[in-house]
């Protein structure tokens, strides 16, 4: 949404996130934990930014679903082997394309560190990439797994969602998404306008769909 300078002053990201695989009981704790930690950490509105953000993200069981039947808008998770969310470069444009598929690791056990890992997963399939790199870790006796994990948050994003992953504990957002979401915006305003349609008076909608925080070189760009 628009001002009527023409300033981005709301951004809605909507999508509708399938969870497939594991038991029957697993799938619904992870989507219940999914929607409720969205629900408890999607108030975006502050003083320091001049654009509310709100994700409007439904997680629902994707069981018998495929990732070649998801429609405009649609991505999934299957609950299997560690967390991840899949990505590709693409040749034509030259950019970093979204994914729509991902997969949620088995077998956790604390409801916020399900929903937290879940969103954070859901962002790399909604425009966000890793914002920490990773500064020691030891193998698990198995071999399965990372043990004493550590990593270190970009600057400006010590309390960013995709910064923060493994932080001590899971921090909340900061206002970092909402400039990378609204930088993003604005250039394809400028740069490719035929991308979006108008929907109704200073509402634009468009399907989001490359790489929000990469610029042109596939550099990450830290907004200011």
């Amino acid at each position: 949404m628009l001002n009527e300078k023409g300033a981005v002053v709301r951004i809605i990201v909507n999508s509708t996130i399938y969870i497939k695989g594991g038991s029957e009981e697993e799938r619904k704790k992870y989507i219940d934990a999914a929607n409720d930690y969205l629900v408890n950490h999607n108030n975006f509105d502050d003083a320091k930014s001049s654009v509310n953000l709100t994700f409007d993200i439904k997680y629902k069981d994707g069981t018998g679903r495929s990732t070649r039947n998801l429609k405009e808008g649609e991505n999934m998770f299957d609950i299997a082997g560690g967390s991840a969310a899949t990505g590709r470069w693409d040749e034509i444009s030259k950019q970093y394309v979204t994914g729509v598929y991902g997969h949620i690791q088995k077998g956790m056990i604390d409801e916020e560190l399900m929903g937290n890992t879940i969103f954070h997963e859901s962002l790399h399939l909604l425009g966000l990439t890793d914002r920490y790199d990773e500064v020691g870790y030891k193998k698990d006796k198995d071999g399965d797994g990372l043990k004493d994990r550590k990593t270190k948050p970009h600057d400006g994003f010590i309390f960013d969602m995709m910064g923060a992953f493994h932080y001590g504990k899971w921090q909340k957002f900061s206002n970092v998404h909402r400039k990378n979401y609204r930088n993003y915006l604005e250039t394809i305003r400028k740069t490719k306008p035929e991308l979006i349609r108008q929907t109704r008076q200073n509402e634009y909608q468009f399907l989001l769909k490359y790489r929000v925080d990469l610029d042109a070189n596939q550099e990450l760009i830290t907004p200011k």
